[in-house]
Protein backbone atom coordinates (compact mmCIF):
# COMPACT_ATOMS: atom_id res chain seq x y z
CA UNK A 1 0.00 0.00 0.00
CA UNK A 2 2.58 2.63 1.09
CA UNK A 3 5.03 1.74 -1.76
CA UNK A 4 1.64 2.38 -4.38
CA UNK A 5 1.03 5.78 -2.21
CA UNK A 6 4.72 6.73 -3.17
CA UNK A 7 4.80 5.83 -6.42
CA UNK A 8 1.81 7.71 -7.37
CA UNK A 9 2.84 10.61 -5.20
CA UNK A 10 6.30 10.79 -7.04
CA UNK A 11 4.41 10.78 -10.16
CA UNK A 12 2.03 13.38 -9.85
CA UNK A 13 5.23 15.20 -8.34
CA UNK A 14 7.60 14.98 -11.68
CA UNK A 15 4.50 15.83 -13.58
CA UNK A 16 3.44 19.33 -11.77
CA UNK A 17 7.34 20.05 -11.89
CA UNK A 18 8.43 19.21 -8.46
CA UNK A 19 11.57 17.32 -8.91
CA UNK A 20 13.93 18.19 -6.29
CA UNK A 21 11.67 17.21 -3.58
CA UNK A 22 13.11 16.76 0.41
CA UNK A 23 12.45 13.99 3.34
CA UNK A 24 12.28 15.79 6.17
CA UNK A 25 12.40 13.63 9.28
CA UNK A 26 10.33 14.48 12.88
CA UNK A 27 11.15 12.62 15.86
CA UNK A 28 9.33 13.94 19.29
CA UNK A 29 12.49 13.26 21.40
CA UNK A 30 15.19 11.68 18.85
CA UNK A 31 17.74 13.08 16.26
CA UNK A 32 15.50 14.48 13.02
CA UNK A 33 15.28 17.43 10.99
CA UNK A 34 12.47 18.74 13.90
CA UNK A 35 10.62 17.67 16.54
CA UNK A 36 7.24 18.87 15.90
CA UNK A 37 4.80 18.36 12.59
CA UNK A 38 3.81 21.91 11.97
CA UNK A 39 7.51 23.40 12.13
CA UNK A 40 8.06 20.45 9.34
CA UNK A 41 4.72 21.57 7.13
CA UNK A 42 5.87 24.72 7.56
CA UNK A 43 9.29 24.25 5.93
CA UNK A 44 8.17 21.91 3.26
CA UNK A 45 8.09 22.65 -0.36
CA UNK A 46 4.91 21.07 -2.43
CA UNK A 47 6.56 17.64 -3.32
CA UNK A 48 8.25 17.43 -0.15
CA UNK A 49 8.04 14.07 1.94
CA UNK A 50 7.60 14.60 5.93
CA UNK A 51 8.27 11.27 7.70
CA UNK A 52 6.99 11.06 11.41
CA UNK A 53 8.71 8.90 13.81
CA UNK A 54 7.09 6.97 16.62
CA UNK A 55 5.84 9.58 19.20
CA UNK A 56 2.89 11.66 20.70
CA UNK A 57 2.26 15.26 18.73
CA UNK A 58 0.52 17.75 20.18
CA UNK A 59 0.92 22.19 19.86
CA UNK A 60 -0.02 25.19 21.48
CA UNK A 61 -2.00 26.70 18.62
CA UNK A 62 -5.87 25.91 17.61
CA UNK A 63 -5.04 22.45 15.79
CA UNK A 64 -2.19 20.27 16.25
CA UNK A 65 -1.39 20.69 12.14
CA UNK A 66 -2.50 22.88 9.28
CA UNK A 67 -1.31 21.71 5.91
CA UNK A 68 -2.08 25.41 4.30
CA UNK A 69 -2.04 24.34 1.46
CA UNK A 70 1.18 22.16 1.33
CA UNK A 71 1.13 19.54 -1.58
CA UNK A 72 3.30 16.82 0.65
CA UNK A 73 3.13 13.44 1.52
CA UNK A 74 2.85 13.63 5.39
CA UNK A 75 3.18 10.11 7.14
CA UNK A 76 4.11 7.72 9.61
CA UNK A 77 7.38 5.53 10.03
CA UNK A 78 6.06 2.88 11.90
CA UNK A 79 2.47 3.20 11.47
CA UNK A 80 -0.34 4.93 13.41
CA UNK A 81 -0.81 2.78 16.49
CA UNK A 82 2.78 4.28 17.59
CA UNK A 83 2.06 7.87 15.75
CA UNK A 84 -0.27 9.75 17.73
CA UNK A 85 -1.66 13.15 16.79
CA UNK A 86 -2.92 14.69 20.22
CA UNK A 87 -5.41 17.48 20.66
CA UNK A 88 -5.26 17.28 24.81
CA UNK A 89 -9.09 18.03 24.62
CA UNK A 90 -8.45 21.58 23.70
CA UNK A 91 -7.74 21.92 20.49
CA UNK A 92 -8.13 20.14 16.64
CA UNK A 93 -5.97 17.71 14.97
CA UNK A 94 -5.28 18.96 11.25
CA UNK A 95 -6.77 21.42 9.52
CA UNK A 96 -6.87 21.85 5.47
CA UNK A 97 -8.95 24.76 3.85
CA UNK A 98 -5.97 26.11 1.64
CA UNK A 99 -7.05 24.44 -1.31
CA UNK A 100 -5.59 21.42 -0.54
CA UNK A 101 -5.62 18.64 -3.49
CA UNK A 102 -5.37 15.24 -3.65
CA UNK A 103 -1.87 15.20 -3.69
CA UNK A 104 -1.88 16.32 -0.51
CA UNK A 105 -1.25 13.01 1.64
CA UNK A 106 -1.88 12.29 5.56
CA UNK A 107 -1.62 8.66 6.04
CA UNK A 108 -0.54 6.16 9.14
CA UNK A 109 -1.88 8.11 12.16
CA UNK A 110 -3.91 7.91 15.17
CA UNK A 111 -5.98 11.34 15.78
CA UNK A 112 -7.26 11.72 18.98
CA UNK A 113 -8.37 13.53 21.97
CA UNK A 114 -9.63 16.76 20.05
CA UNK A 115 -11.66 19.07 20.63
CA UNK A 116 -12.87 22.28 18.65
CA UNK A 117 -16.48 23.37 16.82
CA UNK A 118 -16.61 21.54 13.86
CA UNK A 119 -14.52 18.91 12.50
CA UNK A 120 -12.91 18.09 16.14
CA UNK A 121 -10.41 15.59 14.68
CA UNK A 122 -10.08 16.77 10.96
CA UNK A 123 -11.17 19.95 9.13
CA UNK A 124 -11.62 19.86 5.98
CA UNK A 125 -12.82 22.79 3.42
CA UNK A 126 -12.99 24.18 0.04
CA UNK A 127 -10.08 21.58 0.17
CA UNK A 128 -9.41 17.40 -1.49
CA UNK A 129 -6.83 16.33 0.47
CA UNK A 130 -6.29 12.60 0.63
CA UNK A 131 -6.73 10.53 4.18
CA UNK A 132 -5.13 7.31 4.55
CA UNK A 133 -4.96 4.43 6.88
CA UNK A 134 -5.58 6.68 10.06
CA UNK A 135 -7.82 6.11 13.10
CA UNK A 136 -9.74 8.57 14.24
CA UNK A 137 -11.01 8.15 17.50
CA UNK A 138 -12.34 10.09 20.86
CA UNK A 139 -12.59 13.50 19.08
CA UNK A 140 -15.57 16.17 19.95
CA UNK A 141 -16.94 18.33 18.12
CA UNK A 142 -19.16 21.41 19.93
CA UNK A 143 -21.05 21.53 16.63
CA UNK A 144 -20.78 18.85 13.41
CA UNK A 145 -18.47 16.16 12.91
CA UNK A 146 -16.42 14.61 15.54
CA UNK A 147 -14.47 13.30 13.82
CA UNK A 148 -14.54 14.79 10.53
CA UNK A 149 -16.23 17.70 9.07
CA UNK A 150 -15.90 17.99 5.42
CA UNK A 151 -17.02 21.26 3.20
CA UNK A 152 -16.94 21.99 -0.18
CA UNK A 153 -14.64 19.34 -0.93
CA UNK A 154 -14.25 16.42 -2.62
CA UNK A 155 -11.55 14.30 -0.11
CA UNK A 156 -10.85 11.01 -0.49
CA UNK A 157 -10.63 8.92 2.63
CA UNK A 158 -9.54 5.20 2.84
CA UNK A 159 -8.83 2.51 5.04
CA UNK A 160 -9.94 4.51 8.27
CA UNK A 161 -11.11 3.36 11.51
CA UNK A 162 -13.68 6.56 12.74
CA UNK A 163 -14.70 5.36 15.62
CA UNK A 164 -15.93 6.94 19.39
CA UNK A 165 -16.43 10.13 18.15
CA UNK A 166 -19.23 12.51 19.66
CA UNK A 167 -21.20 15.31 18.20
CA UNK A 168 -22.95 17.96 20.24
CA UNK A 169 -24.89 18.43 17.16
CA UNK A 170 -24.87 16.25 14.20
CA UNK A 171 -22.44 13.77 12.59
CA UNK A 172 -20.70 12.05 15.57
CA UNK A 173 -18.37 10.37 12.82
CA UNK A 174 -18.25 12.74 10.40
CA UNK A 175 -20.60 15.72 8.91
CA UNK A 176 -20.66 16.19 5.15
CA UNK A 177 -22.11 19.45 3.59
CA UNK A 178 -21.73 20.44 -0.05
CA UNK A 179 -18.96 18.25 -0.53
CA UNK A 180 -18.42 14.88 -2.63
CA UNK A 181 -16.02 12.92 -0.69
CA UNK A 182 -15.18 9.43 -1.54
CA UNK A 183 -15.23 7.31 1.14
CA UNK A 184 -14.01 3.41 0.96
CA UNK A 185 -13.26 0.50 3.38
CA UNK A 186 -13.91 2.58 6.34
CA UNK A 187 -15.25 1.33 9.18
CA UNK A 188 -17.65 4.03 11.05
CA UNK A 189 -18.40 2.48 14.20
CA UNK A 190 -19.59 3.40 17.90
CA UNK A 191 -20.17 7.17 17.16
CA UNK A 192 -22.55 9.79 18.51
CA UNK A 193 -24.63 12.45 17.85
CA UNK A 194 -26.80 14.61 20.42
CA UNK A 195 -29.10 15.46 17.26
CA UNK A 196 -28.80 13.83 14.17
CA UNK A 197 -26.69 10.97 12.07
CA UNK A 198 -24.54 9.53 14.63
CA UNK A 199 -22.04 7.79 12.27
CA UNK A 200 -23.20 10.06 9.23
CA UNK A 201 -24.46 13.49 8.75
CA UNK A 202 -24.91 14.35 5.29
CA UNK A 203 -26.77 17.79 3.52
CA UNK A 204 -26.76 19.16 0.37
CA UNK A 205 -23.52 16.67 -0.44
CA UNK A 206 -22.81 13.72 -2.83
CA UNK A 207 -20.42 11.43 -1.19
CA UNK A 208 -19.60 8.02 -2.29
CA UNK A 209 -19.47 5.30 0.21
CA UNK A 210 -18.15 1.93 -0.99
CA UNK A 211 -16.83 -1.12 1.29
CA UNK A 212 -17.73 0.45 4.65
CA UNK A 213 -19.12 -0.72 7.69
CA UNK A 214 -21.10 1.44 9.76
CA UNK A 215 -21.89 0.02 13.35
CA UNK A 216 -22.95 0.88 16.63
CA UNK A 217 -23.65 4.21 16.30
CA UNK A 218 -26.19 6.47 17.83
CA UNK A 219 -28.27 9.60 16.84
CA UNK A 220 -30.47 10.70 19.90
CA UNK A 221 -32.72 12.01 17.17
CA UNK A 222 -32.64 10.80 13.70
CA UNK A 223 -30.54 8.49 11.48
CA UNK A 224 -28.24 6.29 14.28
CA UNK A 225 -26.14 5.59 11.14
CA UNK A 226 -26.80 7.58 8.38
CA UNK A 227 -28.59 10.83 8.24
CA UNK A 228 -29.03 12.32 4.87
CA UNK A 229 -30.95 15.50 4.74
CA UNK A 230 -31.49 18.58 2.29
CA UNK A 231 -30.53 16.81 -0.72
CA UNK A 232 -27.68 14.65 0.79
CA UNK A 233 -27.84 12.40 -2.25
CA UNK A 234 -25.26 9.86 -0.80
CA UNK A 235 -24.12 6.93 -2.95
CA UNK A 236 -23.86 3.42 -0.68
CA UNK A 237 -22.69 0.41 -2.33
CA UNK A 238 -21.63 -2.47 -1.19
CA UNK A 239 -21.02 -1.95 2.47
CA UNK A 240 -22.69 -3.10 6.19
CA UNK A 241 -25.06 -0.80 8.05
CA UNK A 242 -25.92 -2.84 11.24
CA UNK A 243 -26.64 -2.28 15.20
CA UNK A 244 -27.33 1.66 14.88
CA UNK A 245 -29.68 3.22 17.17
CA UNK A 246 -31.96 6.10 16.56
CA UNK A 247 -34.07 7.76 19.37
CA UNK A 248 -36.92 9.50 17.02
CA UNK A 249 -36.46 7.50 13.47
CA UNK A 250 -34.20 5.75 10.91
CA UNK A 251 -31.81 3.52 12.92
CA UNK A 252 -30.37 2.55 10.09
CA UNK A 253 -30.49 5.32 8.15
CA UNK A 254 -33.24 8.56 7.74
CA UNK A 255 -33.91 10.78 4.78
CA UNK A 256 -35.14 13.98 4.44
CA UNK A 257 -35.90 15.79 1.51
CA UNK A 258 -32.96 13.26 -0.45
CA UNK A 259 -32.79 9.71 -2.52
CA UNK A 260 -29.47 8.51 -1.48
CA UNK A 261 -28.84 5.51 -4.14
CA UNK A 262 -28.03 2.00 -1.89
CA UNK A 263 -26.83 -1.18 -3.46
CA UNK A 264 -25.53 -4.36 -2.33
CA UNK A 265 -25.78 -2.89 1.20
CA UNK A 266 -26.66 -5.15 4.48
CA UNK A 267 -29.00 -3.46 7.01
CA UNK A 268 -29.07 -5.47 10.40
CA UNK A 269 -30.14 -4.75 14.12
CA UNK A 270 -31.04 -0.90 13.13
CA UNK A 271 -33.12 0.41 16.28
CA UNK A 272 -35.79 1.31 16.07
CA UNK A 273 -36.20 0.44 11.69
CA UNK A 274 -33.55 0.41 9.28
CA UNK A 275 -34.44 3.13 6.67
CA UNK A 276 -37.19 5.67 7.01
CA UNK A 277 -37.57 8.43 4.18
CA UNK A 278 -37.09 8.36 -0.14
CA UNK A 279 -34.28 6.31 -1.16
CA UNK A 280 -32.80 4.69 -4.35
CA UNK A 281 -32.79 0.91 -4.34
CA UNK A 282 -29.79 -0.27 -6.60
CA UNK A 283 -30.40 -3.91 -5.87
CA UNK A 284 -28.76 -6.35 -4.00
CA UNK A 285 -29.42 -5.14 -0.51
CA UNK A 286 -30.29 -7.51 2.29
CA UNK A 287 -32.10 -6.48 5.57
CA UNK A 288 -32.47 -9.22 8.47
CA UNK A 289 -33.79 -8.16 12.29
CA UNK A 290 -30.61 -9.69 13.68
CA UNK A 291 -27.22 -9.59 12.59
CA UNK A 292 -26.07 -13.37 12.20
CA UNK A 293 -22.89 -14.48 14.09
CA UNK A 294 -19.73 -14.94 12.19
CA UNK A 295 -20.42 -18.50 11.57
CA UNK A 296 -24.03 -19.43 11.94
CA UNK A 297 -23.09 -23.38 11.07
CA UNK A 298 -21.13 -23.47 13.81
CA UNK A 299 -23.92 -24.38 16.31
CA UNK A 300 -22.08 -25.22 19.40
CA UNK A 301 -19.89 -22.74 18.87
CA UNK A 302 -16.41 -24.69 19.40
CA UNK A 303 -15.37 -23.13 16.34
CA UNK A 304 -15.28 -25.99 14.14
CA UNK A 305 -18.47 -26.86 11.37
CA UNK A 306 -18.58 -30.55 12.22
CA UNK A 307 -21.19 -33.70 12.95
CA UNK A 308 -22.17 -32.07 16.08
CA UNK A 309 -23.39 -29.15 14.34
CA UNK A 310 -25.17 -31.01 11.48
CA UNK A 311 -27.20 -33.03 14.72
CA UNK A 312 -28.40 -30.36 16.19
CA UNK A 313 -29.84 -28.78 12.87
CA UNK A 314 -31.42 -32.38 12.52
CA UNK A 315 -32.73 -32.93 15.50
CA UNK A 316 -34.74 -29.22 14.99
CA UNK A 317 -35.69 -30.23 11.70
CA UNK A 318 -39.35 -28.62 10.66
CA UNK A 319 -40.89 -25.34 10.93
CA UNK A 320 -38.66 -22.27 11.05
CA UNK A 321 -40.01 -19.29 13.40
CA UNK A 322 -37.55 -17.64 14.00
CA UNK A 323 -36.43 -14.18 12.05
CA UNK A 324 -36.77 -13.70 8.65
CA UNK A 325 -34.18 -12.38 6.23
CA UNK A 326 -35.23 -9.61 3.65
CA UNK A 327 -33.52 -9.79 0.24
CA UNK A 328 -34.28 -6.34 -1.63
CA UNK A 329 -33.89 -6.09 -5.39
CA UNK A 330 -34.90 -3.65 -8.07
CA UNK A 331 -38.25 -6.02 -8.28
CA UNK A 332 -39.26 -5.62 -4.50
CA UNK A 333 -39.15 -7.49 -1.74
CA UNK A 334 -38.10 -12.16 -1.79
CA UNK A 335 -38.75 -12.96 1.97
CA UNK A 336 -36.63 -16.01 2.76
CA UNK A 337 -37.63 -18.25 6.55
CA UNK A 338 -34.44 -18.71 8.72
Amino acid sequence: MKMNNLITFLVLCVLSGAVNANTWTVDDDGVADFDNIQTAVDAALDGDEILVMPGTYTSIGGEVINMNGKTVWLHSSNGQAVTIIDGEGVRRGIRCDSGESNMTIVEDFTITACMTGDGGGIYIRNSSPTIINCTITGNTAIGGGGGLFIRDGSPTITNCLITGNTANVDGGGLFIRDGSPTITNCMITDNTANADGGGLSIRTGAPAINQCTIKGNVANLNGGGIFCRDKGNATIMNSMIEDNFAGKIGGGLASDISIPAIGGTRFCGNVPNHIVGTWSNAGGNEFLDLCSAGCPEDIDGNGVVDVVDLLAIIGAWGECVGQKVHIVNQIGFTFFPR
